[in-house]
């Protein structure tokens, strides 16, 4: 049984940033990740458990491996609300901030 994915501003905007970014060095690139992670969040509204625990509940991690990047997400009964779409190549305390600021849906 498939969950309501429901993504909400901050992660749709941090997609959108790295779609730009990506973009502007090759159209076939961005395409190729707004790809990947589309599949991504699909199989996280059909398995909302799939990531892992994150250190800062109550999120859980999916990761965009190709893309140095994580999904932080939160299940929360029907739905799977997606909080961030954030570069690991930050400093965690940076992503700790960033989570924390959209921790609720």
């Amino acid at each position: 049984m498939s969950h309501e994915l429901v993504v909400l501003a901050g992660a749709d905007e941090d997609m959108l940033r790295k779609y730009v970014e990506l973009d502007s060095f090759s159209e076939d690139l961005a395409d190729s990740y707004a790809t990947d992670t589309q599949e991504a969040l699909n199989l996280i509204s059909q398995n909302p458990f799939i990531g892992s625990a994150h250190s800062h509940p109550p999120f859980r991690k999916w990761l965009l491996l190709d893309w140095d990047m994580a999904i932080f997400y939160r299940p929360l009964g029907s739905r799977c609300f997606v909080h961030a779409v954030l570069s690991l190549r930050q400093d965690p305390k940076v992503v700790l901030t960033i989570l924390k600021a959209r921790g609720q849906p």
